[in-house]
């Protein structure tokens, strides 16, 4: 008897140096199976399946699932904090749901750039049933530089050439907010346009960013569920030259409607606001 539980501690501590070196929690979820709209908290099924893991201590940078949808409609994104992954397509066929088999699974990979704070969690749409998932990890190292602020749009509609002004809709969420004391770093939009030809582009201090094609089609135009909404990501490219006055806005093209703009912010100083 002593001989086994000197063998599952060990068995146990070498698990836990896996997990640590490694990176990444594997979560079995032994084909357990999600119908309509579904969350996953990851942070709560991590700590159940893995006594002792510490999630302030790491960022999660993505999560791949090894799943699979009856009718192959099923729909996956990753939500942590105010940073929302794309939406992933499930696939899967009536006959191969019942099948426990490995080439019956999809493997669907959900990342994000920035989002490290915050909840950690996988919306799931449609019926679908899920073998495992891995957590990808990545350590924290001391206090975040990086201000994450996310700006309701609610669906809101632009036609034709708009500007959204950034510092503007900034100060109206959080008016004490010092800008001068950041940099923008980049700004993501879950945005949809009606035929799929909208553009946006970051205009920061007279220079501006290659405009990005907004997904979009007339027949979900105007559903304003979440996964009807393409992720678009500016990248600010001449980060180190913004001057501390400088504009921010976001230019718009076409038929476009927001759901939400994340405004990704560095401090120059190290000062919190």
């Amino acid at each position: 008897m002593r001989k086994l539980r000197l063998l599952a501690i060990f068995t146990l501590m070498t698990l836990t140096v896996s997990l640590f070196a490694q990176e990444r929690i594997i979560i079995e979820m032994n084909d357990q199976v999600f119908q309509g709209s579904a969350v996953l908290n990851l942070k709560q099924l991590a700590r159940r399946y893995n006594p002792g893991f510490d999630p302030s201590r790491f960022d999660l940078k993505g999560v791949n699932l090894v799943a699979k949808s009856r009718q192959g409609m099923g729909e996956a994104y990753l939500q942590v904090g105010n940073e929302r992954s794309y939406v992933e397509r499930i696939a899967g066929n009536p006959m191969d749901f019942a099948i426990d088999r490995p080439m019956t699974y999809e493997h669907i990979s959900l990342n994000i750039n920035d989002g490290s704070r915050g909840e950690w969690e996988v919306y799931l749409r449609g019926v679908v049933k899920i073998k495992r998932m891995v957590l990808l990890l990545e350590r924290g190292f001391g206090p975040d530089p990086v201000e994450r602020i996310r700006l309701d749009f609610f669906g809101t509609e632009f036609s034709g050439d708009n500007i959204i002004r950034l510092k503007q809709e900034i100060l109206r969420v959080h008016p004490y907010i010092n800008l001068r004391e950041h940099k923008i770093k980049r700004v993501i939009l879950m945005a949809k346009s009606q035929f799929g030809r909208g553009t946006a582009a970051l205009f920061i201090d007279g220079h501006r960013s290659y405009p990005e094609i907004i997904n979009g089609n007339p027949v979900n135009y105007n559903n304003n569920a979440p996964h009807t909404f393409d992720r678009v990501t500016l990248e600010n490219t001449l980060m180190d030259s913004n001057s501390p006055d400088g504009v921010w806005q976001v230019l718009l093209n076409g038929n476009i409607k927001i759901d939400s703009v994340i405004v990704v912010l560095e401090r120059r100083f190290g000062n919190h606001w």
